[in-house]
């Protein structure tokens, strides 16, 4: 294992590593980095234990790999609301927040309707609070009611963005309407360390809306593998064939090193 990790082929700046352990259970030991010493390391505190379970570790390994982890989360109580699509002073809604992954594939917002809107909600994802939009989606007004409840916007494709730098999430309709409009629940204590909320392009004092986003480690054009080392015993936990099948079907490659006199 350190001589795959301790390889000087491996290029940072497009290459990434993480490390699944499992015995009983599985446990992701370390995300995805391009931090190989990190890596090595952590190799370094392995010690043998327990069962084989090794159909969990090639499923924690495969969703790791996915494209729908959480990211950021602010979705507690709220009290405040935020106002969009009903005139001038209240036209777009916003909120500040910085990734932790860096990939997004959605937005969830904690939105309702008022009366009926007759045109969908516009979900931006922006470098400024009124700035350029990076990813745009829609929400279509049918699948909004009149109560506040989490609302998904999934982007067209994977947004690549700088985990811990600013970017803003901006709702808007097309045309506004006094009576029919739609408001985003807020909280006026500063849940969220890493933003704020917005009326238009006014940032509104501590207060933070409720929103939750979601994506990756990887790129989905990037080629993914993973480098499986057992005994060739399974004795606990998930059935390790239909693990390795769901691996193939979601495009990552299995590479499997067997050691012992049990490895097939």
């Amino acid at each position: 294992a350190h001589t795959f990790v301790d390889f000087n082929g491996w290029n940072p700046a497009y290459d990434q590593m993480g490390l699944v352990t499992y015995a009983s259970t599985a446990t992701l030991d370390q995300t995805l980095t391009d931090d190989f010493n990190a890596i090595s390391d952590e190799l370094d505190t392995i010690l043998a234990s327990g069962g084989t379970a090794t159909g969990d570790g090639i499923n924690t390994a495969t969703t790791h790999f996915g494209t729908t982890q959480t990211d950021v989360t602010n979705t507690g109580s709220q009290n405040q609301t935020i106002a969009f699509g009903q005139n001038a002073t209240n036209f777009t809604a916003g909120q500040s927040f910085q990734p932790v992954l860096p990939y997004i594939s959605r937005v969830d917002v904690n939105i309702r309707r008022l009366s009926n809107p007759s045109v969908p909600v516009t979900v931006e994802l922006r470098t400024a609070i009124s700035g350029t939009v990076i990813a745009s989606t829609t929400i279509p007004v049918s699948s909004i009611g009149t109560s506040y409840a989490l609302e998904t916007a999934t982007f067209p494709s994977l947004v690549s963005v700088s985990p811990g730098t600013t970017y803003y999430i901006v709702l808007s309709t097309s045309s506004n309407n006094a009576t029919n409009y739609f408001q985003w629940g807020a909280q006026s204590s500063s849940p969220y360390s890493g933003g704020q909320a917005y009326q238009n392009a006014s940032p509104q004092s501590s207060w933070d809306a409720r929103f939750a986003t979601y994506g990756g480690y990887t790129n989905p054009s990037a080629l993914r593998f993973q480098i499986l080392m057992s005994d060739g015993l399974t004795n606990a936990g998930a059935n390790s064939s239909t693990a390795a099948v769901n691996a193939a079907n979601n495009g990552i490659i299995i590479y499997a090193i067997g050691f012992g006199k049990d490895a097939d």
